[in-house]
């Protein structure tokens, strides 16, 4: 399982740096793997930087849960 977490935009980020490794190295029907980090949109949300987090998964809550998930399925 790889999950990985990113303060920003998915695109272009670390997970697709991971996700391009995976793929070169025939390794993606063996893990599990998920991208966390914000989608590619302008927030209308107001808060904290805590809340903006929970609003889009980057929480640890849901963090551990999406790894739980992942770990179930492989």
């Amino acid at each position: 399982v790889v999950v990985t977490a990113e303060e920003h935009t998915l695109t272009g980020g670390l997970g697709s740096a991971v996700a391009e490794v995976l793929l070169e190295a025939n390794m993606t029907r063996t893990i599990a793997f998920k991208r966390l980090g914000f989608p590619d949109v302008f927030t209308d949300e107001l808060g904290s930087q805590n809340d903006i987090m929970s609003k889009y998964g980057m929480d640890a809550a849901n963090m551990a849960r999406t790894a739980r998930t992942l770990l179930r399925v492989s």
